[in-house]
């Protein structure tokens, strides 16, 4: 049968105590200080994992209002370029008319002054001619009034065909 030994029943419970004693002391502590540290690592790891997404978020906030501030100041970029361009196109549109005005006023005094010319030149060659005319005629012993109307008839005549020719007798303008 079983019996109940009061001493060994006594040095079980005491070695069972120390033995928790000892479990307690050299385990349960450490182990329970290695809990709290682990627990105190892993809240500091989800702290800094918190901070590290606040500080990505803001960095993130300043990220796109830096990319809208670029694409911002790209745009006025190509506004003012497009202005520049604008307005270099129509300062070169004005310098060409300008150029073609100039050219067409110097065209426009070329020819009068080339007109002036090709009217003195008739008139020297009329008055030349008039005085060949006037040299024959007095070969011919014409008379002095026959003489003085085949020049006028001959300056008219060329006065009528040539706008812009006077007389010899005419002032000149």
């Amino acid at each position: 049968m079983i019996s109940i030994n009061p001493a060994l029943l006594l040095v079980q419970a005491a070695t069972f105590l120390f033995a928790i004693l000892i479990l307690w002391r050299f385990l349960w502590k450490p182990l329970a200080r290695f809990m709290e540290r682990r627990t105190h690592g892993i809240e500091q790891d989800l702290a800094n994992a918190k901070k590290s997404r606040q500080q990505a978020e803001e960095l993130e906030a300043q990220f796109k209002a830096r990319l809208a501030q670029i694409d911002e100041e790209t745009r006025g970029i190509l506004r003012r370029a497009a202005d520049e361009s604008k307005q270099l196109r129509e300062k070169m549109l004005a310098d060409a008319q300008e150029e073609a005005r100039r050219l067409i006023q110097n065209a426009g005094r070329q020819i009068e002054t080339d007109k002036r010319h090709a009217i003195r030149e008739l008139r020297a060659e009329t008055v030349r001619l008039a005085m060949l005319i006037a040299e024959r005629a007095l070969k011919q012993s014409v008379d002095q009034q026959v003489q003085e109307r085949l020049v006028r008839e001959f300056v008219a005549g060329l006065g009528d065909d040539s706008p812009g020719v006077k007389p010899p007798d005419a002032p000149e303008s």
